[in-house]
């Protein structure tokens, strides 16, 4: 069963409040409620069912895509090195490939670089396709323990505490980022104890309120923008395609394709480059 987070309570005083203030009270804690809601919902979609949509699509088109653009760098590379050998010989001068090799490696660290993060993004969701999930029990705990820890301890529902607990919540994001429950749960009880040493403020004055539940309304409007969005782009707008057996057969198949015309033209390039003199 998902743990009890809720700050004690012990020792505060009954109070009477205005009706004004009452009602801002609940109007600001319905906000607070949305807010850490969606924010976990939002949490979940950008990090666990991104990362298994996006290795999903790796699986089946990861290998051709990284071929494809391999090739693609490396037709860019034949090209630019026949245009500095051609420079070279509308000067009268000889191509000096030791020279032409160390101006194409700078030329071409950015795309080395990238080459280089497309492989370990491979790597990764081949790793995260192997990984053990948790059962739907444990996802139905995991999801409810962070939804409660987000209500207790986010810094923008409570940010007088985002000092105090930088770090706490940082481990928390980690854990959530990894589908740790073992840790979500030690974390847990950290929080608890934590809460129950704080202090209780006492209520917040109109005024305050207002601005508070103005500020909040802000952010939960910035936040479904942000879902909104989120849901528009890749890998979400893979979902239909990796739903249809069919499609992914047509895009393999035009993947293959595309990989003949870059081999080809790889060729062609190789091809020219050999006619320029040796030096």
């Amino acid at each position: 069963m998902p743990r009890r987070l809720s700050p004690s309570r012990r020792g505060r005083q009954a109070l009477t409040l205005h009706p004004d203030v009452t009602e801002k009270r609940l109007r600001l804690q319905s906000l607070l409620r949305q807010y850490a809601e969606l924010l976990e919902e939002y949490e979940d979609w950008r990090e666990h069912r991104a990362k298994n949509l996006q290795a999903r699509y790796h699986s089946l088109f990861g290998q051709q895509e990284f071929h494809l653009y391999l090739l693609q760098v490396e037709c860019l590379r034949l090209r630019r090195k026949i245009a500095l050998y051609q420079a070279a010989m509308n000067h009268g001068e000889m191509p000096r490939p030791q020279e032409v090799e160390k101006i194409l490696n700078q030329e071409f660290a950015s795309y080395q670089e990238e080459l280089k993060r497309r492989w370990e993004q491979l790597r990764q969701d081949e790793a995260l396709l192997r990984s053990p999930c948790l059962t739907r029990e444990e996802s139905e705990e995991f999801r409810s323990l962070y939804r409660r820890l987000v209500k207790c301890l986010h810094p923008d529902l409570h940010p007088e505490l985002a000092e105090k607990t930088a770090d706490l919540w940082n481990r928390i994001q980690e854990a959530y980022r990894n589908a740790d429950l073992s840790a979500l749960r030690l974390l847990a009880d950290t929080v608890e104890l934590f809460l129950e040493n704080q202090e209780v403020l006492p209520p917040l004055p109109l005024e305050e309120l207002e601005t508070k539940i103005q500020k909040q309304e802000e952010k939960l409007q910035t936040l479904q923008e942000s879902f909104q969005a989120l849901r528009t782009r890749p890998p979400f707008t893979y979902q239909e395609l990796l739903e249809d057996q069919e499609k992914c057969q047509e895009r393999q198949q035009q993947l293959e394709e595309m990989i003949q015309k870059q081999r080809q033209y790889r060729e062609e390039l190789k091809s020219r480059l050999s006619t320029f003199p040796s030096p």
